[in-house]
């Protein structure tokens, strides 16, 4: 038996129809979207920005969200099944990599405040940045309850039991979902740190860049 704090669990969900129910996951995302977007729109009213710019490009990064980090995952890391599935393509609830879905977010991001509404990108672009780095905590507790990121075997204190593809219930894998949640606390208490003062455009952007780029590369290292 591998000595791991934490136990497997499951968190319950609540049935709507047919297949279809509410899961931690997914009131997880929920709370981290709005919770980066308050963020942010505070950050836009602070500092002479539209407020309300936030909030109606939410509905478009949840979209981007789902449906990029969708077709990366499906494409870079299921494609043996997906191209025998391409029904599934469809499916942009199922199979999610936080890396298609960032890269798409950023691209629709881009587009809706330079070329919708004919803003400057980095000032907006650090407001959102700069909220969305204490949403994605929730985003990677979603992951976490719903065991969707297992690593490696490991004898770490915070390995989680259980939930290691065909590694036996009583072994422990690192869990890259509670990782990155935690790196994501770091970086948020960060975040709000340097922004007691003013910074140049484009600061929480690059900061974004520098701090999730070598983590995710180092974390794959960890993947099972």
């Amino acid at each position: 038996m591998i000595p791991a704090l934490i136990p497997y669990f499951e968190t319950p969900s609540i049935p709507l129809f047919g297949d279809l129910a509410i899961h931690g996951f997914g009131v997880l995302v929920a709370i981290g979207f709005w919770v980066g977007t308050w963020l942010a729109t505070v950050k836009c009213r602070r500092d002479g920005l539209n407020p309300e710019l936030p909030g109606s490009l939410v509905g478009y990064l949840i979209i981007a969200t789902f449906v990029g980090g969708h077709l990366f995952h499906a494409f870079f890391y299921e494609w043996d099944h997906y191209r025998d599935n391409l029904v599934e393509l469809l499916y942009f609830w199922d199979g999610l990599s936080s890396t298609g879905g960032l890269l798409c977010a950023i691209a629709v991001s881009i587009w809706f405040i330079k070329i919708k509404h004919k803003s400057p990108v980095l000032p907006y672009a650090d407001a959102l940045a700069w909220g969305l780095m204490t949403g994605w905590i929730f985003g990677r507790l979603g992951c976490f309850v719903a065991h969707d990121h297992p690593g490696m075997v490991t004898e770490f204190a915070l390995g989680v039991v259980g939930i290691c593809p065909a590694s036996g219930e009583s072994v422990a894998c690192h869990d890259l979902g509670l990782y990155e949640a935690i790196w994501a606390m770091v970086c948020a208490i960060i975040f709000h740190a340097l922004d007691r003062k003013p910074r140049a455009p484009g600061f929480f952007v690059t900061l974004m860049c520098l701090f999730y780029g070598p983590y995710r590369f180092l974390s794959d290292f960890l993947r099972h």
